[in-house]
């Protein structure tokens, strides 16, 4: 009897050792659900289903599918509209070309839908031939959209973030550009009217304006090169809290320049071989009414500028006097006055001002080793 029982014991036992783990793992089987994926849609490839057209792909795509575009039928020239979240993948973006030389005054690719990935491609001229010079090789109208891994050459503005479009203003943050290749530009990324947004890993050479900045805020832009632009590396007009952090800024006519922007962060990067100045930090007072920023506000820490300082090294600015300084400046500058009056010649006006300078209190003594993705 007592071997009876022992055996129904242990028979019990090995059932439940057995059962249990089998409704452990149904169990979380039923809690874990995998994401749902969207179609994929393909664009110039030699089977079947395949679309001619980017964008007539994009119009039959929904939200959260993916366009696959093959570099069997590139270059596609198309002015690219993507209005819905999708991400719009090139096969390789050597051979993956999208351009619009052929369509004067629009973008190559305009992004209005929040949540886009762009990856993959070659994206090359967009130009004006107007005045309203807002064509870019990509303008983003939206939120958290993803440019990465691409070629944007020999456009007007090679990405456009946000921005005014006649009458219209439209801003676009939380977005990211990362490891691109922004080349023969006039301006290699602007960002105007957006926020919160990361350019990183770029490699920004060879435009006229490397990286401008208008009327924004909370940006970072770290780890990108930045050389060899003909104007300036970066340019920050009006812009307030952004962080400039572990760049390459080097071999530009000019390397950085704030204009009219406070506390802004610049730190740790490599500033040096600019032709003009490495850092000018220039604002406006305007007498009688409230001051808009200060030079001083902006930091400079730990960058390397050249060579090794054992002391602060002195950063250069000016601070202007806007008003009534035009008036006196007339009356210092009597050729001017006299230009003016007449309507001969010239009447180009130096405000007043003083020199300003700041100071990074702790610069490198070696350079960064700073290494941007290709």
């Amino acid at each position: 009897m007592k071997t009876t029982i022992v055996c129904i014991f242990v028979c019990l036992l090995m059932i439940l050792t057995t059962v249990v783990p089998m409704s452990a793992t149904t169990s979380l089987e039923k809690i874990s659900h995998p994401q749902k994926m969207g179609n994929v849609l393909y664009v110039g490839g030699l089977g079947p289903n395949n679309y001619t057209n980017i964008l007539d792909a994009i119009n039959d795509a929904t939200n959260g599918d993916t366009v696959f575009v093959y570099d069997d039928s590139s270059p596609y020239f198309e002015a690219v509209q993507i209005d819905r979240s999708i991400s719009l993948l090139g096969e390789g973006k050597l051979t993956t070309i999208i351009d619009v030389s052929a369509i004067k005054n629009h973008s190559a690719l305009s992004i209005s839908s929040d949540g886009v990935v762009v990856q993959g491609f070659t994206v090359q001229n967009s130009t004006d031939t107007d005045w309203t010079n807002t064509a870019a090789g990509i303008f983003i109208k939206a939120n958290h959209v993803l440019i990465k891994d691409t070629i944007i050459k020999d456009n007007n503005c090679g990405i456009r973030i946000g921005g005014r479009v006649n009458f219209t203003l439209y801003s676009a943050n939380h977005c990211r550009v990362e490891e691109n290749d922004i080349y023969n530009n006039d301006a290699g990324i602007s960002l105007e009217n957006g926020n919160y947004s990361t350019i990183s890993q770029n490699t920004i050479a060879s435009n006229v304006q490397g990286i401008d900045l208008q009327n924004c805020h909370s940006n970072l832009i770290t780890l990108n090169k930045i050389a060899e632009n003909s104007g300036d590396g970066i340019f920050l007009s009006e812009t307030t809290n952004n962080t400039i952090l572990l760049n390459n800024i080097t071999e530009n006519e000019g390397g950085m320049f704030l204009f009219d922007s406070n506390k802004n962060s610049i730190q740790q990067n490599n500033i040096f071989n600019n032709e003009i100045l490495n850092v000018g930090i220039f604002n406006i007072l305007f007498i009688f009414l409230r001051t808009k920023s200060y030079p001083f506000e902006n930091s400079c820490d730990g960058n390397y500028w050249g060579q090794a300082f054992q002391f602060p090294k002195p950063i250069v600015g000016y601070l202007f006097f806007l008003f009534p300084s035009l008036i006196f400046s007339l009356f210092l500058q009597p050729l001017k006055l006299l230009a003016l009056l007449t309507g001969n010649g010239s009447a180009y006006v130096i405000p007043l001002g003083i020199p300003s300078i700041k100071f990074d209190w702790h610069p490198a003594q070696t350079p960064y080793d700073i290494l941007v993705k290709d």
